[in-house]
């Protein structure tokens, strides 16, 4: 930190940029994931994703520039921001993974529904939880909540790479 500048500054400038790269990186991802739309299994399913991860970038970003609008204690502010990145991305990754199997071929990819419901469900638990512990102010709820978040976002993502590569070769009946 600067001198004369207080902490609770210093790291509400680092939520804020921490926010804004998230929310570019998600933003920059959909641009991306625009291009392989047609790859997908269900090509609906994935102009939806694209849509989502493109508006939860956006909002991201927002919120990132909004952040010294924002009235939170400095440790619920760190938890509310990484818990809010990390649920709109497990979301996204939710709804990538719903697309790359058809609905009627679904008993095939159990383990790809699976993950997908997972990181749906568990995205959008811990948004929830998020916002009630920053609001309430609950510390040790909310850092708890922060760090299960964190390891399932990993550990789904490495499933989600998996069922990428065992999935890679086949191609949807016709």
């Amino acid at each position: 930190p600067s001198p004369g500048v207080p902490r609770e500054d210093a790291g509400m400038a680092r939520n804020e940029r921490v926010l804004c790269v998230a929310g570019l990186a998600l933003f920059l991802l959909a641009l991306l994931r625009g291009f392989f739309i047609p790859l997908f299994a269900r090509s609906d399913a994935a102009r939806a994703v694209h849509t989502t991860a493109l508006e939860s970038g956006t909002f991201l970003i927002a919120v990132g520039l909004l952040w010294p609008r924002l009235a939170f204690g400095p440790r619920p502010a760190s938890v509310w921001g990484a818990l809010l990145a990390a649920s709109l991305y497990a979301i996204t990754i939710g709804l990538t993974v719903g697309a790359t199997y058809r609905v009627d071929d679904e008993h095939n990819h159990s383990v790809a529904a699976s993950i997908s419901m997972a990181l749906n469900a568990g995205g959008g638990v811990g948004l929830i939880v998020a916002l009630i512990a920053a609001a309430l102010g609950f510390g040790g709820v909310a850092g708890t909540a922060a760090t299960i978040a964190q390891v399932l976002f990993f550990v789904f993502l490495v499933l989600f790479v998996v069922s990428l590569f065992a999935g890679w070769g086949r191609r949807p009946a016709p």
